[in-house]
């Protein structure tokens, strides 16, 4: 029994100790206008390849332009009219049932064209799309790549939205775009509920046994 505690500690540790690319999203050859609904290229152990997903609101016109995934009619002049149009890109992550998820960082390849969105705020379903996780400002006619932070925990699920407003005319571009290795990357750890870790527990005190009566 000691040894089986020793083993399920090592499991708990080997969970939670570092971050992991929970899910990438690969943009070569793909646009959203031939894929209004793109899953992930990379997707770790325990999350589920149907809940990654990529996708536009509805307020957003899919752009046809290969290797990004983006739109048009971006019409807001101000958060809450991009909130209220529904004008965001989305993408959505889902562990397997008896997981949840722990996200620690994410980044994605960016950009806008000259009359595209001057503003742009990052939020997640984790508090109802409140709390800005990235925001930029008056942006240039330029690619970005931006990396951050974030301290995401204790759900199953999670959807992020990348809300924009202020665009120069409707025609306006704004887009994930394909540059080297993922697009987009969502970063973390998959983390076993209590109830998986039980039955882990009890598949290894199973083989003890077994291994105890066959010595």
């Amino acid at each position: 029994m000691k040894n089986l505690l020793v083993v399920m500690s090592v499991l708990v540790l080997a969970v939670s100790a570092h971050a992991d690319l929970l899910a990438g999203w690969e943009l070569t050859g793909i646009n959203a206008s031939a894929n209004p609904v793109f899953t992930g290229t990379t997707v770790a152990a325990n999350i589920t390849l149907a809940g990654t997903v990529l996708s536009l609101g509805s307020g957003v016109t899919p752009s046809g332009t290969a290797s990004t995934f983006g739109g048009t009619s971006w019409g807001a002049t101000d958060y809450a009219g991009a909130f209220a149009a529904n004008e965001y890109i989305s993408w959505f992550l889902q562990a397997e049932a008896g997981y949840s998820l722990s996200v620690t960082n994410v980044r994605f390849d960016f950009e806008k064209t000259p009359a595209g969105i001057s503003n742009l705020v990052v939020q997640s379903s984790f508090d109802g799309f409140t709390a800005n996780l990235f925001a930029s400002n008056g942006m240039a006619n330029t690619t970005v790549s931006p990396s951050f932070g974030v301290n995401l925990s204790g759900s199953n699920s999670v959807e992020f939205r990348l809300y924009g407003w202020n665009a120069g005319s409707a025609a306006g571009v704004a887009r994930f775009r394909n540059l080297a290795g993922e697009d987009l990357e969502i970063q973390g750890t998959v983390i076993p509920e209590p109830g998986t870790l039980a039955l882990m527990g009890l598949s290894l005190l199973g083989l003890a046994i077994l291994r105890r009566k066959l010595g």
